[in-house]
């Protein structure tokens, strides 16, 4: 039985491997996390193409699991796109529950805990200091470092 889930994550790293089956040449991409995880492989070059140019960012994907013939869990990628406005405000996307594909979930906790340290650094002077009054500064400034760590700079609209 197969299942199809659509999920968020940061293109780590593309490997490639190739091949000769009989006549017929293929390639092979397989999708890895920031933590070099394996998330999934496909065999289209167009999604591989695809992958390969959205290197350190945040995609979203088709994935279908589906028992392999060892009993293991085989991870087909279907489809891949950038991800939409609306899903990118939210916090986990458009990830089901149970968190994003490999180490995605850790990648965005150790990001957001860099950025909450640094915002308390920033807003008090230092992180001994910090009280309530300053809690909504803290908040607007590990947002945006969050946002900054874990998407890169965003290039400011012309005017």
């Amino acid at each position: 039985m197969s299942e199809t889930k659509t999920r968020q994550v940061i293109v780590g790293g593309v490997e490639t491997k190739s091949g000769e089956t009989g006549d017929r040449k293929w390639r092979r991409y397989s999708l890895k996390d920031p933590d070099d995880k394996f998330v999934a492989s496909t065999f289209s070059g167009t999604i591989g193409k695809f992958l390969q140019e959205h290197e350190g960012k945040r995609i979203e994907v088709d994935i279908e699991e589906k028992e392999g013939r060892d009993g293991g869990t085989l991870r087909d990628l279907m489809d891949a796109r950038e991800v939409t406005s609306a899903a990118a405000a939210s916090p986990n996307g458009s990830a089901p529950a149970g968190g994003f594909v490999g180490g995605q979930e850790r990648h965005e906790a150790i990001a957001r805990e860099v950025a909450v340290k640094a915002a308390v650094d920033l807003v008090t002077g230092r992180p001994e200091d910090f009280t309530d009054l300053s809690l909504e500064g803290v908040l607007i400034v590990a947002n945006k470092l969050a946002a900054y760590i874990l998407n890169g700079p965003e290039t400011p609209a012309a005017e």
